[in-house]
């Protein structure tokens, strides 16, 4: 994702929108590494986990971001509501339904 955004300027919708054919392909055996591939999707820019056992039905959002000052500067990734005031451009919705306590402060 962060080479699609590198490359163009914008997150990709969902892993088929990964034009460069080896982050494509590469992009596709990640998710097909995955036991239940189903449970993760890329959606509007967003990494989406759905999370089994113990979290039967949580949600984790995975959403990029850049720094507001330079958005060109690295990427970080955020899940969830971030903890306050960011100086972060976070991309993509937020489909998070896991309680905060769950998500490390980091993450935030």
């Amino acid at each position: 994702m962060a080479v699609h955004y590198a490359l163009t300027g914008q997150w990709p919708d969902d892993v088929s929108e990964i034009q460069d054919p080896f982050w494509r392909t590469a992009g596709e055996l990640w998710f097909s590494d995955i036991p239940d591939a189903q449970n993760a999707a890329i959606s509007e820019g967003t990494l989406v986990v759905r999370l089994t056992t113990p979290f039967e039905g949580g949600i984790v959002s995975l959403r990029p971001a850049v720094p507001k000052a330079d958005p060109l500067g690295p990427v970080v990734w955020f899940a969830g509501r971030p903890i306050d005031d960011t100086p972060w451009l976070i991309s993509g919705p937020d489909h998070t339904n896991v309680a905060d306590q769950f998500i490390h402060p980091q993450l935030r």
